[in-house]
């Protein structure tokens, strides 16, 4: 199994009021901080998390315009194979474009990481029944963390795809595992806050109910 965090061309790409094209900014947004976090062990405590997120844009960008012509989405590769051509425009990014291009170059060398996340997606994104199965993934708190946002967003992503009126359902299991993650909590927890906006039920089942009276997102 396989998920290509990576958008399709066809969905990174918008149709504005005039008829023009315009990258999806949100998804853009996603990918590049994606990114950052794979580059940049220790982001949140980053001086230059700025001039990071705007590396990570730029060879997101050209990614996308080197595999155009492939007919592919892009994969890890392509964005590592930027940041190692990369061309600073000012002297301050370019330690910051080295270390993001060791630290995702290693990520695509490591055997574990690289298939599941460096490859085309087997699986269909369209399809309107999903499993996601995280077991196994503690032993790699870093790749659960990628696969968890790239999760998140896909989820939100085909939650608001279809109309509020449509009712969507989530649930989550042995959710006390996902309770002990930070990221993981922080998805349930906005599930539970905001799903129903979009007409989505949340369901989260756990041996024992302490397990959410002793966590953090309890008042979600």
């Amino acid at each position: 199994i396989s998920f290509n965090p990576f958008f399709p061309h066809e969905e990174i790409i918008l149709r504005r009021g005039d008829g023009r094209a315009a990258v999806d900014e949100e998804k853009v947004s996603f990918l590049k901080q994606l990114v950052a976090v794979m580059a940049v062990p220790n982001l949140a405590e980053h001086s230059k998390k700025a001039l990071i997120f705007d590396i990570a844009r730029t060879v997101i960008l050209q990614a996308y315009s080197g595999t155009k012509a492939k007919g592919r989405a892009p994969l890890l590769r392509d964005v590592v194979e930027q940041l190692q051509g990369y061309q600073a425009s000012q002297p301050e990014y370019e330690p910051l474009a080295r270390d993001m291009f060791l630290q995702l170059q290693a990520w695509t060398k490591d055997p574990i990481r690289s298939r599941l996340i460096d490859r085309p997606s087997t699986f269909s994104s369209n399809a309107k029944f999903q499993v996601f199965d995280f077991f196994g993934l503690e032993k790699d708190k870093d790749l659960a963390t990628v696969l968890l946002l790239s999760v998140s967003f896909y989820v939100w992503s085909t939650i608001q795809k279809y109309p509020r009126d449509v009712t969507k359902f989530v649930l989550f299991d042995e959710c006390w595992k996902l309770l002990t993650h930070p990221v993981a909590a922080d998805i349930v927890a906005e599930l539970y806050r905001t799903g129903r906006k979009w007409g989505a039920a949340t369901w989260a089942i756990t041996q024992n109910l302490n397990d959410f009276l002793n966590s953090p997102i309890h008042g979600a």
